[in-house]
């Protein structure tokens, strides 16, 4: 059956009037939020007070001020240091699918290593790991698509942290992944994955003690953790509910006050997830604008507390990924990340050799396979009749 679409331009329409009507009352939450933001920026004792009322809190999700001022853009400071080292990961995974012949499941991690001002071609580090079919199974109690995601993120961490570990002490490492630093499976402790999560905190501590500058760099963020810290200050000052922004997020409160380059003031993330990690390696963040005037794009950067206390750490972090993030014209990503995911991913046509791999080893094994499910190869035949590649 195909598309509705007289059902659809009329869903559309109300859509678009729904938007427009949002936007007035987008715009003066932002306002509310933005003055707030400033009146809480003028008082000294806010940090310190916000500080105390999170103590009480340790389960709210939300933002923690520093010493530095809330409501100012900081521009970058200096250039890239000489001797520097920037390393890049990212990984990709195949989920087992219970309609193919043989369910596989595989994380394939990518490092980009690129020695600074050196003009030698990057080097790539890339690991692979075939779950073995016992260990999943492929119902709610197996090995879903939440846990392979565990493995995948601790991959990441792990290849990060060996090649840190490998870089020569004179050189000044950054360290960079794509999405945040914080697990999230740290607050919902998936059953039997505690190793997974035990070696990720090993990772951090690698990357600790080599001082690497960590930072795991989110594109287009839609989280509200400085919004949720100005709702409890405006409840803790006014003693009512009326500090409420439902519809603002961060990236639209620094829109309005970063240039472009600068970045934020950092804060700390309040979770239960994060008091969970030593002191050393608790998470920290700021938002960063990447883009032009008139067009910002805001990342949110999330770094380790030994960078955020190190300010010629973040003045060398800020830098490199203004650096990168204006390789590629007219695309506010850091490049390096990008060449990180393109080493990662894997294609179509590569697990359907993997997959081809395997079943001839099960062959030759002897191992009795019962073939694609009957929907999944009404599909191919689908799909095929649609490209032209069967008649009739």
């Amino acid at each position: 059956m195909p598309i509705n679409y007289e059902q659809l331009r009329l869903q559309v329409r109300r859509s678009g009037k729904n938007f427009a009507s949002r936007a007035a009352i987008r715009e003066q939450q932002l306002r509310n939020a933005a003055a707030l933001l400033t009146r809480l920026a003028a008082d000294p004792a806010f940090p310190m007070r916000m500080r105390q009322v999170l103590e009480s809190a340790p389960g709210e999700r939300c933002a923690s001020p520093s010493d530095e001022p809330i409501d100012r853009g900081i521009p970058a400071s200096g250039h890239l240091i000489q001797a520097l080292t920037i390393l890049a990961a990212d990984g990709s995974q195949i989920n087992p699918d219970r309609h193919d012949a043989l369910p596989i499941g595989l994380i394939n991690t990518a490092v980009i290593r690129y020695r600074a001002n050196s003009g030698a071609s990057p080097q790539i580090v890339t690991a692979t790991t075939l779950l073995d079919p016992d260990d999943f199974s492929l119902d709610n109690s197996g090995l879903n698509e939440d846990r392979i995601a565990l493995q995948r993120d601790v991959a990441e961490r792990e290849l990060l942290a060996a090649e840190a570990e490998k870089t020569p002490p004179e050189f000044t490492v950054i360290a960079l992944t794509d999405g945040p630093l914080e697990l999230f499976t740290l607050r919902q402790a998936l059953a039997g994955q505690q190793q997974y999560i035990d070696r990720y905190r090993s990772a951090l501590q690698v990357l600790f003690q080599r001082r690497a500058l960590l930072a795991g760099y989110i594109d287009r963020p839609r989280a509200d953790l400085v919004i949720r810290m100005l709702e409890l200050a405006g409840r803790e000052t006014d003693g009512s509910e009326g500090s409420s922004y439902p519809l603002v997020d961060d990236s639209l409160l620094f829109s309005g006050l970063l240039e472009p380059g600068e970045r934020s003031a950092v804060f700390g993330l309040n979770s239960r997830s994060n008091r969970e990690l030593d002191e050393a390696v608790r998470f920290s963040f700021f938002y960063l604008n990447c883009g032009e005037r008139h067009h910002p794009q805001i990342a949110r950067v999330e770094i380790p507390a030994w960078v955020a206390v190190d300010q010629e750490a973040l003045n060398n972090l800020h830098a490199c990924l203004l650096s990168q993030a204006q390789i590629t014209a007219g695309v506010a990503y850091p490049y390096i990340l990008h060449r990180a995911h393109e080493c990662a991913v894997v294609s179509v046509a590569e697990k359907e050799r993997i997959q081809n791999l395997m079943l001839r080893e099960f062959a030759a094994q002897g191992m009795p396979l019962s073939g694609k499910s009957g929907k999944q190869r009404l599909k191919d035949l689908s799909g095929r009749k649609r490209t032209g590649q069967i008649s009739g």
